[in-house]
Order: C-alpha cells, then sequence, then structure tokens
C-alpha cells in the first residue's frame, strides 16, 4: 500500500500538483487504513464462523 501511495505521491509530483504528504504521515496513513482493512476482514469472518455449516450449504 505504501508503495502504491508513492507513487501516486511522484506522479502528482511530476504533473506539477502541490501535494503535502511526508513520508511519516503516509506510513501512518497506510498502517491506519491497512489495521481497518484486517479488522473488517476479522469481522466478516467471525460472522461465518458462529453459523451454522448446513446454512452455509443453502
Amino acid at each position: 500500500m505504501f508503495l502504491i501511495a508513492a507513487l501516486l505521491g511522484g506522479l502528482a509530483w511530476f504533473m506539477g500538483i502541490p501535494l503535502v504528504l511526508t513520508w511519516w504521515l503516509g506510513g501512518i496513513t497506510t498502517l491506519f487504513v491497512t489495521a481497518i482493512a484486517c479488522l473488517s476482514g476479522l469481522v466478516a469472518l467471525s460472522v461465518l464462523y458462529r453459523s451454522e455449516p448446513a446454512d452455509l450449504l443453502r
């Protein structure tokens, strides 16, 4: 994710678009988004673990 953010920042710099995104702010944002995605995945899996196997076959 950080690589994608760095590439988009480089593209903005190349096109002359002013972008204030320091490396530490980009890192914090990347970690925050990754944590949200992991938490969302765990919540979705918890619903599957609590369901009955026969309900999943319908």
